[in-house]
């Protein structure tokens, strides 16, 4: 298990993909050096909004302070583009109450920033809102370069290389006679690269890696390249 520091500030690790350097950054998101953008996959801003409306109570507080984290990376990277694969708010309220203008006032402060979306399952507002975001939406499937970016995972053997979201995916690490633990993780192969959701409130699914897999788990503000076979 390794942590590769980007600098002495940031745990990240880097891959080569299709001859581009993306940098798997510990906060749940990863930097594309080459086109100088930041990508990241469900942030389901609204989340505590809509189950408080459904009377469960949840703080609401998910969408600034995730739009926070991602300024702080904005700033630390002097980001010129923000690629979001799916899910940036969780529900149909989400854009039409405090979520929406929260959203406008961050974007605001953003200004130079292209901010790419990605439709994912969760989006349905996304189109209404886009213009007074300054949201560029894609196709369900769009190519970047050399990279492909879809919220659902690929069937198959992709080509271009895939990213995507949508599988919130966590790996489940069991020692003999442990207790073991659960990680929130990035999954990476020759065809693909599977993101961790970013949102605070999203959670996680367990997913079983493949053997050829490689797993990149979050823990402690640090990652962990963890052996698929260690996972159960």
């Amino acid at each position: 298990m390794f942590v590769f520091p980007l600098n002495e500030d940031v745990d990240a690790f880097p891959l080569k993909v299709a001859g581009e350097t993306l940098h798997l950054l510990a906060d749940k998101l990863c930097y594309w050096e080459d086109r100088n953008a930041l990508i990241l996959a469900d942030l389901h801003l609204g989340k505590g909004t809509d189950f408080q409306k459904a009377g469960i109570p949840l703080p609401d507080e998910d969408t600034p302070h995730d739009l926070a984290r991602l300024s702080r990376w904005i700033d630390h990277f002097q980001a010129s583009q923000v690629i979001i694969v799916g899910d940036l708010f969780h529900g149909l309220s989400a854009a039409t109450d405090w979520v929406l203008p929260g959203l406008t006032t961050w974007r605001a402060t953003q200004g130079e920033v292209r901010l790419t979306l990605v439709p994912g399952n969760h989006d349905r507002v996304a189109k209404a809102v886009a213009e007074e975001l300054g949201l560029e939406l894609t196709a369900e499937v769009v190519t970047m370069g050399p990279l492909s970016f879809s919220h659902y995972e690929p069937a198959g053997e992709a080509d271009p290389f895939t990213i995507s979201g949508h599988l919130h995916p966590a790996v489940r690490i069991k020692e003999d006679g442990g207790p073991g633990m659960t990680l929130p993780a990035f999954i990476f192969n020759d065809h693909r690269l599977v993101l961790p959701a970013f949102g605070s409130f999203t959670g996680s699914a367990k997913v079983l890696p493949h053997p050829q897999d490689r797993v990149f788990a979050l823990v402690e503000g640090g990652l962990l390249e963890i052996n698929p076979k260690l996972c159960r």
